[in-house]
């Protein structure tokens, strides 16, 4: 049954990462520019990516793991609207559900951030099969490792050794939103676009 949408009242369904909850404040000032007699409300929720942090994504599947539960609170009547990085959605919506609209373009680039003192890494830290193929063609002798967490949690990770991995890939979108342009131990090195082609989306 189609619901109607009180436009008094609009409960947004948003994961709890610090980037998840950035991006979701982000939308709803622009939708309050637009509505400014509506109250915004959050539905901070946990989804199956965010909790299975011992999983590899590629091994299980990515698909839906960090936009099921959002999903079924606005299947549900629970959410009105959810907020999602372009590059985790499904390729396709589930009946009932469309994509409304788009933040204004952000930088679509990922950088290399290196632990200070690596000139070149020999092992990198991603899930990410579009980042590993590319990183093999830009450096010779290359491994891979999975890593999980925030954006936060990643960088530390990196900087104190937690991982056997001397680099990671980060979305220069996520890291200027956050405010992050520097981390103690880390160097950030943009990638252009001859080197790494962004996501989709």
């Amino acid at each position: 049954m189609q619901q109607t949408l009180d436009h008094s009242h609009i409960r947004v369904a948003t994961r709890k990462s610090p980037l998840a909850l950035k991006q979701t404040e982000m939308a709803i000032a622009y939708l309050s520019d637009s509505m400014p007699s509506a109250e915004f409300e959050e539905l901070r929720m946990s989804t199956s990516g965010d909790q299975r942090l011992a999983w590899s994504l590629e091994v299980k599947g990515g698909k839906g793991l960090f936009t099921k539960e959002l999903e079924l609170a606005m299947l549900e009547g629970r959410a009105d609207l959810a907020i999602h990085s372009a590059k985790d959605l499904p390729t396709e919506n589930p009946e009932g559900l469309v994509l409304a609209g788009f933040l204004p373009r952000a930088d679509p680039l990922d950088v290399l951030v290196v632990r200070e003192g690596v000139e070149t890494p020999s092992r990198i830290a991603t899930g990410s099969p579009r980042r590993r193929h590319q990183a093999q063609r830009i450096f010779k002798n290359i491994s891979f490792t999975e890593i999980r967490g925030s954006v936060e949690t990643r960088l530390r990770k990196i900087a104190e050794g937690e991982t056997e991995a001397e680099a990671t890939f980060l979305a220069a979108a996520g890291l200027a939103r956050l405010g992050i342009d520097s981390f103690p131990g880390l160097v950030f090195r943009p990638m252009t676009l001859a080197q790494m082609v962004p996501a989709a989306g």
